[in-house]
């Protein structure tokens, strides 16, 4: 029996053998697939995490695109404070 877990926005190719975690927002490669680096540092994976943004109404998504594109993970935080959808440190995000 084989166990994975990629973790939210985890990227590995298809059809690859996972053997370890590779995390919220990381990266994998190879054939069997192992970590290859993180996207973010961890401060800026839980700020993502909270803010939660995929899970926000398509209205808010495209107001807000741009700081999504190319703002950073405090922004998008700030974004999903303001209107009420930031999950609780230490929770879980929707």
């Amino acid at each position: 029996m084989v166990a994975l877990w990629t973790g939210a926005g985890g990227d590995g190719v298809r059809g690859e053998l996972v053997v370890g975690l590779l995390g919220h927002l990381g990266e994998g490669g190879g054939n069997p697939a192992r970590p290859i680096r993180r996207r973010f540092a961890e401060e800026d994976v839980d700020r993502l995490l909270r803010a939660a943004w995929s899970h926000w109404p398509v209205e808010l998504v495209t107001e807000h695109l741009r700081a999504i594109m190319s703002g950073t993970p405090a922004e998008i935080e700030e974004v999903a404070r303001r209107n009420g959808l930031s999950a609780q440190a230490g929770g879980e995000a929707r």
